[in-house]
């Protein structure tokens, strides 16, 4: 009986390691956009913590230079928020990139195998054909030899 052996095999395993390549890639953009959305969190958190501070201390009526300083910081942080949003709509926009790679990637595997079950399955047909073949020849044999002895 001979063996199977699809033809674009090699392809299939070629599609198979870049969709390998494509998720581990998502991964690491999806790693990417967690951390800046950890950042921005952090950013978030120091706001807050420093709008409370700079209302404590305007209660208390201390000097104006803190003040200053706390309203700069303040500024500064509101600009880096700012910042850390655009970043993460790239981050987010790079990761729908990627998933569309992805989806592609899988796609075209998914139809190789595909084509590998149905010729997989022509071949399966051949070989029963065959192996009915022998079958029958086998049995008009065994009929001739006992039937004319």
């Amino acid at each position: 009986m001979k063996s199977y052996n699809f033809r674009l095999e090699r392809v299939l395993d070629y599609r198979r390691g870049l969709e390998r390549e494509a998720q581990q890639e998502l991964a690491e953009r999806e790693r990417n956009l967690f951390e800046e959305k950890k950042r921005m969190k952090l950013l978030q958190m120091e706001h807050v913590k420093t709008q409370t501070a700079l209302k404590g201390k305007g209660e208390k009526i201390l000097n104006l230079e803190g003040l200053r300083m706390l309203n700069s910081y303040l500024s500064y942080l509101d600009q880096s928020m700012e910042e850390q949003e655009k970043i993460i709509l790239e981050c987010e926009e790079v990761v729908s990139e990627v998933q569309e790679k992805v989806k592609d990637s899988m796609q075209q595997r998914k139809t190789l195998e595909k084509l590998k079950e149905k010729d997989y399955r022509v071949f399966q047909a051949e070989v029963n054909a065959e192996e009915s073949k022998v079958i029958d020849e086998a049995g008009l044999r065994m009929f001739f030899q006992t039937s004319f002895k």
